[in-house]
């Protein structure tokens, strides 16, 4: 159903303020010479409408007072947040910022947005008026985005461009190496798999997500501020873990064969329910070991781990405590794939 515009036009010499001109994701000095065909391909995005947009939704999550002329959009985007009740419920909306040029196509994508989301509550579901929410949350950025642009985007986006340079001249300059050696970690087969990645100052905690775009496919956001020095490297590449992983069914039986698949498989069968954090936890902290490895690998010798830096390994003892010793086993070649999905299984379900 085509439904009417709620949205103001906007002049066309504004459109074009809030779109950067677009920038090749790959620079001829980034291509791997004897490799033209990587599993996957990194596009690095810097957009000053997703860096308004995800402004936004920081200061809604932070609890800091808002400057006036955001102040409605951040009222709206607390209020939708606490009906949607999880920092992964946003992806339905997040997600449809890939794929506009500027932040009044963010708009429109909005108005396209299901009018209602049932989320999981206590006792059942809720739903949540998302498409009325999310146009309450956009309007004002549109009202807001002249002068943003004109007043805080300057400062901005010279920091942006350089991270995302730096993730140009290192991940996407080593991505056929890196995402070999990822798919053969993993045992996953990616094949022409786009990994788009949106450099934005920051977002709300952790500091990086990954959503399905509208079409399916995964999109990923970053925080600069919340990754410095080399943390940036692995935020953005566990962040592209997440696409495979998307592209991959996330291990579902159907797909089957990767290690993912087969540790959510046989924690299925360990009687672990999906709604049990360690269902979620032992293959995503997979992710953070192998991302570390791979950027010490490829990237920077010197990199010390996000988990240990950030201290997410610290919220997660038992799974990490289980899972280290096996994946440095597994990676030097001591064990297989099975003993190490038996092995986290086992160390975590007694079974």
């Amino acid at each position: 159903m085509v439904r009417p515009s709620t949205l103001p036009a906007l002049p066309l010499a504004l459109l074009g303020g809030l779109a950067l001109p677009a920038k090749p994701a790959h620079q001829e000095a980034a291509q791997e010479p004897d490799d033209p065909d990587p599993p996957v391909r990194v596009e690095v995005h810097v957009e000053s409408f997703v860096d308004l947009y995800y402004e936004v939704r920081s200061l809604a999550a932070s609890g800091e007072l808002p400057p006036e002329d955001l102040r409605g959009a951040v009222e709206a985007a607390r209020e939708l947040g606490r009906q949607l009740g999880s920092a992964l419920a946003w992806g339905v909306v997040d997600g449809h910022l890939h794929g506009c040029s500027n932040i009044h196509e963010v708009g429109r994508a909005f108005e396209d947005l299901p009018d209602e989301l049932r989320v999981p509550a206590p006792g059942g579901e809720r739903v949540v008026a998302l498409r009325p929410l999310a146009l309450e949350m956009v309007l004002p950025i549109l009202e807001a985005a002249p002068q943003w642009m004109e007043s805080v985007w300057p400062e901005r986006e010279g920091p942006l461009e350089e991270a995302a340079q730096r993730l140009r001249d290192t991940l996407v300059a080593k991505e056929a190496a890196v995402y070999a050696d990822l798919a053969l970690a993993f045992g996953m087969q990616p094949e022409g798999l786009v990994a788009p990645i949106h450099v934005v100052t920051r977002t709300p905690p952790p500091g990086g997500f990954t959503f399905r775009a509208r079409g399916g496919a995964g999109v990923s956001f970053v925080s600069v501020e919340q990754n410095p020095g080399t943390q940036l490297l692995e935020a953005a590449l566990h962040e592209s873990i997440h696409v495979l992983d998307i592209a991959d069914g996330h291990g579902s039986e159907e797909r089957g064969g990767s290690v993912l698949a087969e540790l959510r498989a046989a924690l299925r069968a360990a009687g672990v329910a999906a709604t049990d954090p360690r269902y979620r936890d032992a293959p995503h902290t997979l992710y953070f070991l192998v991302a570390a490895d791979l950027v010490r690998a490829h990237l920077d010798h010197g990199h010390e781990d996000y988990g240990d830096v950030a201290g997410y390994y610290a919220k997660v003892p038992e799974v990490i405590a289980v899972e280290r010793p096996l994946w440095k086993r597994y990676r030097s070649g001591d064990i297989s794939a099975g003993e190490l999905v038996e092995g986290i299984v086992g160390g975590l379900t007694g079974k």
